[in-house]
């Protein structure tokens, strides 16, 4: 997981290590729901069967 992590992910692992912890968090729950609301409900991506991941080819024989 290391590897994979931004550098966001690693300070914010570094400061809990330091045992220094944030004491509000980066985003309320009702800005969460705010923000979702003037969006609207939308299909969600992993119902599209033609939906593709980053860095997956839809023909596998495809190398790009």
């Amino acid at each position: 997981m290391f590897w994979k992590s931004t550098a966001v992910e690693l300070e914010m692992a570094l400061e809990g290590l330091a045992g220094k912890f944030g004491t509000q968090p980066f985003i309320s729950r009702e800005e969460v729901r705010r923000i979702a609301a003037s969006f609207g409900k939308r299909r969600s991506l992993k119902e599209n069967p033609a939906a593709q991941v980053w860095g997956e080819s839809r023909n596998q024989n495809d190398p790009s």
